[in-house]
Parts: C-alpha cells; structure tokens; sequence
C-alpha cells in the first residue's frame, strides 16, 4: 500500500483517523487506557498491518529488529557507574550497532560483497541471492543505531514501554520515507 492508493486515501487513512479519534476520547478510566494508550495500540496495529501489506514476509525482520533495540536500550540503561559498568555499556553498544548494520548489510549489500569476494578469489566462494529489500529496512536500522548511541551517551533515557518503542520504530507515515 502506498500513500498514493486508493486504498490508502479513502479506506486505511480515514479508518485509522476515525477510530484514532474514538480511541482518545476523556472520560476513560483504568491503568490501562491512561496516557494514550488506546491510540498507541490503535496506531501500533495500523503500522504493523501497513507495513505487512507492503512487505508480509519480512514483517518478522521489522519485529525482531524492535525487541532486538528494546531489550538492548533497557540493557544500557541498567549498566551504570563503575568500569565494569562501562565496558558492559561499550559491549551492548558495540552488539546493536553490529545486530542493526548487520541486518542492513545482509539485505542491501549481500550480493554485492559476494560478487566483489568471487571475481577476486576467480572462483564462485559465495553464491548470489534473490534477496528483496524490506521495506524501510534503511530507515528502521538507523533510526535504531541512533536510539542505541544517544541512550549510550545519556543524551535521552530508556524507552521502557514497549510499546511506545515498537510505535517509535514503524508508525506508518514515516517507515516509507
């Protein structure tokens, strides 16, 4: 689905806003419905069902990718004090940094090292691969490596809802730029 559609323009955006809006109404009580909440998980869902209507399969990716940097920011931010603490921080830092290029290495530039690595060697080391590119898998990646370094230089605190975090990282409008 793309901003341009049909679809899009007269039925997943005015859904969305209508019941965007029925979910923010006052007069909600309970720990649960407080802060938002309702339309975070309203707005979670249309994302997720957004981006698995572009791309199901790699849908996954963009899940594992959230729990990944969730588990790894709450991790950073429980390290603190100390030189053990420090090099602790370093480690999970260095750990999401690789996890995220590396999911971006593996889908964009996977067939280009394979072949660079083959014409070198003059034999087929690495076979090529028919590997689609997630949708704003560019965009989540960084977005995640600069979550990871401002959380490590203190610059913003921790996200502890995860819910918030898997918001953060594919709210519809802005996974596509």
């Amino acid at each position: 689905m793309v901003f341009s559609s049909m679809i899009f323009i007269w039925a997943f955006l005015p859904v969305v806003f209508i019941l965007d809006k029925i979910a923010g109404l006052p007069g909600r009580r309970g720990s649960l419905l407080r802060k938002n909440v309702p339309q975070n998980i309203l707005l979670l869902l249309a994302s997720l069902f957004f981006y698995a209507w572009g791309q199901p399969d790699y849908l996954w990716l963009l899940l594992v990718s959230i729990l990944a940097n969730y588990l790894i920011g709450v991790l950073l931010a429980s390290r603190k004090g100390g030189l053990s603490a420090k090099t602790g921080r370093l480690f999970l830092l260095i750990a999401g940094i690789v996890l995220n290029l590396g999911i971006l290495g593996y889908y964009k530039y996977f067939n280009f090292f394979a072949n660079t690595l083959n014409r070198v060697l003059g034999r087929q080391l690495l076979e090529m691969r028919q590997i689609a590119l997630p949708l704003g898998v560019s965009f989540f990646t960084f977005q995640a490596l600069t979550y990871l370094v401002d959380l490590y230089k203190g610059k913003i605190p921790a996200e502890k809802n995860i819910l918030n975090m898997a918001l953060y990282f594919s709210f519809f409008p802005k996974i596509t730029q």
